[in-house]
């Protein structure tokens, strides 16, 4: 939000007119805790944008040299004055005349720049929006996205989880009518705080990309990498490729454009090591790069593990080692015991699949048991092709 803003200001100083000596210090205040600048040099030079007008600049640029040449003039003048003075009057005390006096008062156009620290919270983000509505914003969006790269979540759900609660949870800014609030965030994240969130009184929309919505996607991406050339992603294949071979790629990229890229990347390069003169795409290699796709996966980017976690604890690998010894997807708790030798742990190890979405439950029963079904495309293509999949 404070990025945005000072970008804005950057182009259109104009703005800043309308803004009261308070509101500077507060804008000043903001750049220097809330944004980051190159040098100290570089974020002085802001903060006087900020809190000088344009004629305070000039002024502050010009004044030391006019002072310098003022005083230096009557300072002469002076001496002047004083030696006929002296001349006339041999008492009067001796003056220094080898020191310019000091005679103009300094003019203050110095900015401020030592701000106390002011902790984010929903005060200032108020005082910050009320400033943007001043300067000519008229609606003010704030969107949080991609926590799975900030580096300071950890690619867990869980820390992601913890930052999230609180704003999901505080009315006072979901409320407000001169603030809109935007979070994008992945699906296991997500619904382990439903308990917490109130969904039905907040548009919480589960957005999900359909094959032909990542059919365009990848269209779009093969016409803008090949200088044009390619049109449609089926002039990729061979004309021996099968239908159902295609549609096995977007099943397995189980609605993710990122993971769509991955598998052709697999499949390219499985190409090229076939093949380098080739400009086709073969049927076997569709099956060997989704191989090698499954294999070489990072299911913590699906399934994080706690950093906190001990080493002998259960994660998506642990579950996946259990799952790949099942013989079908859907499978009861007396049926994973029994297959994967998983003894009194079972109930618990489901529970955890299921918290991480890893499995679902279906709802149906057999043999008096509850189903559950394996909801990963990698794993289920894993278990039916007899593919092992373990920790790197």
């Amino acid at each position: 939000m404070a990025g945005c803003l000072f970008e804005y200001l950057i182009g259109n100083t104009k703005k800043l007119k309308s803004l009261n000596r308070n509101e500077r210090i507060f804008l000043s205040m903001i750049l220097s805790q809330y944004t980051t600048s190159t040098t100290k040099n570089i974020l002085a030079q802001k903060i006087e944008a900020i809190q000088l007008s344009k004629t305070k600049k000039i002024i502050k640029k010009y004044i030391n040299l006019f002072r310098f040449i003022l005083n230096y003039g009557l300072t002469t003048g002076l001496n002047i004055v004083n030696d006929v003075l002296r001349n006339h009057y041999t008492l009067l005390p001796p003056i220094k005349e080898d020191q310019i006096r000091n005679l103009l008062p300094t003019v203050n156009l110095d900015t401020d720049t030592e701000f106390e620290r002011i902790d984010a919270s929903y005060n200032l983000i108020i005082q910050l929006s009320d400033i943007l509505k001043k300067i000519g914003y008229s609606r003010i969006t704030i969107v949080l996205d991609k926590f799975d790269e900030d580096g300071r979540m950890k690619n867990n759900a869980e820390t992601v989880l913890k930052f999230l609660v609180p704003l999901l949870t505080d009315n006072k800014i979901l409320e407000n009518p001169n603030i809109q609030l935007i979070i994008s965030v992945w699906e296991i994240p997500f619904k382990r705080i439903l308990t917490e969130v109130r969904t039905q009184k907040h548009f919480c929309p589960l957005l999900l990309w359909t094959t032909e919505s990542l059919e365009k996607a990848l269209n779009q991406r093969l016409l803008v990498f090949s200088d044009g050339e390619i049109v449609n992603y089926k002039f990729i294949f061979d004309n021996e490729v099968q239908p159902d071979s295609i549609a096995k790629i977007f099943e397995l990229s189980n609605g993710n454009p990122r993971d769509l890229w991955h598998i052709l990347n697999s499949i390219f390069l499985k190409q090229y090591e076939m093949d380098s003169n080739s400009n086709k795409i073969s049927e076997n290699t569709i099956r060997i790069g989704i191989v090698d796709f499954v294999k070489e996966f990072n299911f913590y980017e699906y399934y994080p593990r706690n950093p906190k976690a001990k080493a002998n604890s259960m994660d998506i690998y642990s579950y996946i080692k259990h799952l790949l010894k099942l013989t079908t997807i859907e499978f009861t708790k007396n049926q994973l015991s029994t297959q994967a030798n998983t003894g009194s742990s079972t109930n618990n190890y489901v529970v955890g699949m299921e918290n991480i979405g890893l499995v679902v439950n279906t709802g149906e029963k057999n043999n008096g048991g509850v189903l559950y079904k394996i909801n990963d495309p990698k794993v289920i293509y894993a278990i039916e092709n007899g593919i092992e999949i373990s920790k790197k």
